[in-house]
């Protein structure tokens, strides 16, 4: 049977203190420990989805940093890195991950909502959490310790011991038991997921948010590529890429902006390369930045329609060249 944030609360000898939709700072400057629920009210007892609600958003977006991610040592795709946390996933239970704040759950807590996906900190624990669409609808619960080391490990301990055989049975390491989003297990280790390169190395750096206008790529499709190198091909196949995020501006662009870590799908010298647009093969313009972002031109009249600013477009190398995901 499911357990709630206020039962677990209660059997690890904790008071509920209270609790706060997902973002909302709080306002407890003290040390304790905290967990995140399906349910806003503590002594709910029930999960309420029954498969892994991923954002592919999310998903994409760790892509953009982490283009390496790896699952069973093969390259992650949107179906394997779903069917991976699937096997996590416990649908009948609400609470879905427990932390610690040794000194100030305000502090720790804040760090939490504002680490980045694929970022090393300041706060890097937890971030399956991350990659749900129902991340917005969370509710965060906390209660006071003085001692939240032991208390984090009492809560997850606990969580495991009233598991029930059948959601246990489902799982795909059944030695490192907690709630879905803890992937480190107190005294265990980490859960064998069998995932890789999903954090950035420290020493990479930030890619430049804006570029200056290139005048080979203003172009739109179609029409003359005499100055450049013809029939380049994709370096990998079977990779789905993002650009960067979109913004209104880019309705007035020719061009894509592939950030630097999704360049690796592309050649590392400008030309041209095939691009199929909605079932149509097209010919576009690629310039690799020379260490900026590079610039995928598809002309002004189809970026027009593919922007929705925000959001990435997604880009699948194929060997041969390119199809644009929509």
């Amino acid at each position: 049977m499911a357990i709630s944030v206020g039962a677990l609360f209660e059997q690890c000898g904790l008071q509920w203190a209270g609790a706060a939709q997902w973002r909302q700072r709080i306002p407890l400057d003290e040390p304790g420990v905290y967990a995140l629920s399906m349910t806003s009210e503590p002594y709910a007892s029930h999960g309420t989805v029954a498969e892994l609600p991923l954002s592919t958003g999310a998903f994409y977006e760790l892509m953009s940093v982490c283009p390496f991610l790896a699952v069973d040592g093969g390259p992650a795709t949107l179906g394997s890195f779903r069917n991976r946390l699937q096997h996590f996933w416990l649908p009948e239970e609400p609470i879905l991950y427990i932390g610690k704040a040794e000194t100030s759950l305000t502090a720790r807590t804040s760090a939490y909502y504002s680490t980045k996906l694929g970022a090393t900190g300041p706060h890097a624990g937890g971030w399956w959490l991350k990659v749900l669409s129902i991340l917005p609808e969370l509710t965060l619960h906390y209660a006071r310790n003085t001692d939240a080391d032991a208390a984090e490990r009492a809560l997850i301990s606990q969580f495991a011991s009233q598991l029930s055989p059948t959601s246990r049975a489902k799982l795909l390491d059944r030695n490192r038991i907690g709630p879905f989003a803890n992937v480190l297990i107190p005294g265990h280790g980490n859960k064998a997921h069998g995932l890789d390169h999903y954090k950035v190395s420290r020493s990479t750096k930030t890619e430049p948010s804006s570029v200056s206008p290139d005048p080979t790529l203003a172009k739109p499709l179609g029409r003359s590529l005499k100055s450049i190198r013809a029939g380049l091909k994709a370096p990998v196949s079977n990779v789905i890429v993002p650009s960067q995020a979109l913004t209104p501006k880019d309705r007035n662009r020719a061009y894509l902006r592939i950030p630097a870590a999704s360049k690796y799908a592309f050649p590392s010298e400008p030309g041209a390369v095939t691009v199929i647009v909605r079932g149509a093969t097209q010919t576009a313009t690629w310039h690799p930045g020379n260490g900026k972002s590079g610039r995928l031109g598809l002309g002004i009249a189809l970026m027009s329609e593919l922007v929705v600013p925000g959001q990435p477009v997604h880009i699948e190398a194929t060997g041969d060249g390119y199809r644009i995901i929509e």
